[in-house]
């Protein structure tokens, strides 16, 4: 079965949120590989100095750290730099960007030089930590596409500079050529992650939800499948962003239905080759 983490989004609920040592507990319990960070808050910003505990006293690998970086602002920037230098283990640094905010200038290529300026100094950093980067595309973000993804890393080649694959924010962006998105991806492809997600009406503030791996519309078997068909090896996270909940019940049943897929897909991926709905 592929390496497989749960996204630290999952342990925020409408009572508060777990901290660092709780998730890492569960997850250990649970059977997961790995565990992730996302720094949006003064306090994910203090747990980056704890990852470096994670792997010797949970037997837990750190699959990622998710940094936003608002390209716009020089000295949120500088503060977000300073912020990946202190990440003490080697990782993948997972980058979502927008320029002023979000909901502001999406997939606008006029401003790739302002990330492009910065990418000699991240690129410098993972060489310096042996991170790996990934820009994050995020629905409503600048960056929002894979295509934009694609079009950074062709400008700025560099050998630890990649893309995550998000198949929410693929989805909830109105996308559905599924096997050229990740054809196209794949010479850059560091990591990738999952959920169930359905299109909601407007007036949401997304336009698709996020849900377990075992609910929504969104064939996740044909995503596992075709990153399979593309050659993608690498660990697969599973996005729980706003499902709330019973934390631990839910970190449960993602990973026995994970399991499941992919023992569908290791067996069956042939059944994943669909007929476009307009043929």
């Amino acid at each position: 079965m592929p390496t497989i983490y749960a996204m630290d989004t999952f342990f925020y609920t409408s009572l508060g949120s777990y901290d660092l040592s709780a998730r890492c507990q569960m997850l250990s319990e649970l059977g997961y590989d790995g565990t992730y960070l996302t720094v949006w808050s003064p306090q994910a910003e203090r747990d980056i100095a704890q990852l470096a505990t994670i792997p010797a006293n949970h037997k837990l690998a750190v699959h990622g750290v998710y940094f936003m970086l608002n390209i716009a602002d020089e000295a949120a920037m500088q503060h977000t730099l300073a912020l990946i230098a202190q990440v003490p283990v080697a990782t993948t640094i997972e980058l979502a960007v927008y320029v002023g905010q979000p909901n502001q200038h999406q997939q606008d290529a006029q401003f790739d030089e302002l990330l492009i300026n910065y990418l000699p100094q991240l690129c410098q950093i993972a060489d310096q930590h042996n991170h790996q980067l990934a820009l994050y595309p995020h629905v409503q973000f600048w960056l929002e596409t894979t295509a934009d993804a694609v079009r950074i890393c062709a400008k700025y080649p560099h050998p630890r500079l990649g893309i995550a694959f998000t198949a929410y924010h693929w989805y909830a962006s109105g996308q559905r050529d599924l096997v050229p998105t990740l054809q196209m991806a794949s010479p850059w492809l560091k990591t990738a992650n999952i959920c169930g997600s359905r299109m909601l009406p407007p007036g949401h503030a997304l336009p698709a939800s996020i849900e377990l791996i075992e609910s929504g519309e969104l064939d996740l078997f044909v995503v596992l499948c075709q990153l399979k068909n593309i050659g993608y090896h690498g660990p697969i996270g599973l996005q729980g962003y706003g499902i709330g909940g019973d934390v631990y019940h839910n970190l449960r049943t993602s990973i026995q239905t994970f399991r499941d897929l992919n023992h569908r897909v290791a067996l069956r991926s042939h059944w994943a080759n669909l007929r476009l709905r307009d043929e």
